[in-house]
């Protein structure tokens, strides 16, 4: 027996720069913006939802100087 799973993939950019911008305030502003989305798929009834990595990923840390 078959059935149907929903599915949403989030991806958005980042319009908030360093030079403006703490990094503290750009994360929260990020997750804000996710949160925001991930309100809009559960309204949709989106069952499994994949979302980007966040500015507070060690990775990014590690790359850029700022970080």
């Amino acid at each position: 027996m078959s059935r149907m799973v929903r599915c949403g993939l989030i991806q958005v950019h980042c319009e908030w720069s360093p030079e403006k911008y703490s990094i503290r305030d750009i994360s929260k502003k990020m997750v804000e913006k996710h949160e925001k989305l991930i309100h809009e798929a559960a309204k949709k009834k989106t069952q499994i939802l994949c979302l980007q990595e966040l500015s507070t990923a060690l990775f990014l840390r590690g790359a850029a100087g700022a970080w």
